[in-house]
């Protein structure tokens, strides 16, 4: 079935694509009537190409927020310098929000290339900051280790605006995601 969504005809033969992205993708340069189903003859419906489509991009926005929210407790819990939250915050970041990570980042290119989104300017303006995040949370992760391991925590003026920096780059992803300006 997922076959059928990584083909590149232009909108007019995805029309269940335009219908979950609510626009026809940037690569198109059709102006046909939206119609017809899609041609490769896996998916039976559009419906089922839709639904899957809308069902990778929720789980997407749950493993971002699952993530998010596991990488703002960790840099808060860096900042405090509180050995015995660090270790909890530690045990929870390897459960929850390292695989909340690794989820972002195997369905996140899945919907770009399902919405032929690689080469617009929105994207390639969003992955660095994603990167950052993933670069922070490798850097946040580091820090809990070695204070596990060490069993002192050190002061580390860094990761003392990780907070507000991490609060501050989801919002610029999220206006990039949900606006996708052009250039």
């Amino acid at each position: 079935m997922i076959a059928c969504l990584f083909r590149r005809p232009c909108s007019s033969h995805r029309p269940y694509l335009v219908a979950a992205l609510g626009s026809r993708p940037a690569d198109c340069c059709c102006d046909r009537p939206l119609r017809g189903l899609p041609e490769c003859g896996v998916a039976r419906t559009q419906a089922d190409c839709s639904m899957i489509y809308l069902s990778i991009k929720a789980l997407h926005v749950a493993s971002v927020i699952t993530f998010v929210a596991g990488l703002v407790v960790l840099s808060i819990c860096a900042a405090a310098n509180n050995l015995v939250i660090l270790r909890v915050m530690r045990r929870w970041d390897r459960r929850v929000t390292t695989p909340a990570l690794a989820l972002v980042w195997i369905t996140g290119p899945t919907i770009a290339l399902m919405g032929h989104w690689f080469g617009a300017a929105w994207l390639t303006a969003k992955l660095p900051l994603v990167v950052f995040l993933s670069a922070l949370h490798g850097m946040l992760a580091g820090f809990s280790r070695r204070a596990e391991r060490d069993d002192a925590v050190r002061e580390s003026s860094a990761l003392r605006f990780a907070a507000p920096a991490v609060i501050v780059i989801v919002v610029a992803i999220v206006f990039l995601a949900v606006l996708k300006f052009s250039r």
